[in-house]
């Protein structure tokens, strides 16, 4: 029995050496004195970051309607996304297309080159699936609203389908998908293309997600961990023996 009390009492001393090592008062940040405030970063907690994926397929927009707020407040979700230079097409109705991957809704560069403003800002890579008709366009991502700040990517895409190939009745029968990577995050994605030859779909996008406090066990509960383990071993060992405390 003796060397089991020893071997547990060598665990409960390196239990107790670990958690001093650990605790908030033996940082340097930490003066000892009443009005003094432990470090904030007290090791008794994990962040654990979630990200949302926003999803904008253009479905509730009237047909021939600009976009503008409808994600930012107005008719649709409140994802703070508003648009410039985008309105949408709906298939058999002003819009001459199909195969789209969201029917029966896209948005088409009406106006010159659409602009996406974020207000609050998304992250890793921007997808979305397209139809081009008359000429190559490009899509840039900034730092910055409406196109200003840093430029975070750009990258240029090529016609993917000459006009009415695909049917009598729909001039657009194609649609890519493509994924732009980038670093940072972007508040702004400018669509640049010759006016209302650029078809959009199912853009989307990662925003940044709450972070979430995980307790872990801090250096107090380890050392009364190790006292609680510790008095069940010896109380075991004294009942299998049948020791008698006097």
């Amino acid at each position: 029995m003796r060397h089991i009390v020893l071997f547990m009492t060598l665990i409960l001393i390196s239990v107790m050496i670990f958690a001093q090592q650990n605790s908030p008062f033996m940082n340097s940040g930490y003066s000892g004195k009443p009005n003094a405030h432990p470090p904030s970063s007290v090791p008794h907690h994990t962040q654990n970051i979630t990200s949302t994926i926003r999803l904008l397929d253009f479905e509730g927009v009237p047909d021939n309607t600009p976009v503008g707020n409808f994600y930012n407040g107005g008719a649709g979700p409140d994802y703070g996304v508003s648009f410039i230079n985008g309105s949408v097409l709906i298939e058999g109705l002003s819009g001459l297309f199909m195969n789209e991957p969201s029917p029966p809704t896209i948005m088409i560069n009406y106006g010159g080159n659409v602009t996406m403003n974020v207000t609050g800002g998304f992250l890793t890579n921007l997808s979305f699936y397209y139809a081009d008709f008359f000429a190559p366009f490009s899509v840039s991502i900034y730092d910055g609203l409406n196109g200003t700040g840093n430029l975070l990517a750009t990258q240029s895409f090529p016609i993917n389908l000459p006009v009415y190939t695909c049917d009598a009745q729909n001039g657009a029968c194609v649609f890519d998908p493509e994924t732009i990577p980038f670093a940072g995050t972007a508040m702004s994605a400018v669509f640049s293309g010759d006016n209302g030859s650029l078809g959009l779909d199912n853009i989307s996008f990662e925003i940044p997600g709450s972070t979430a406090t995980i307790p872990t066990l801090g250096g107090w509960g380890l050392i009364f961990l190790a006292f609680a383990l510790l008095t069940i071993g010896i109380v075991y060992m004294i009942r299998r023996r049948g020791l008698v405390i006097k």
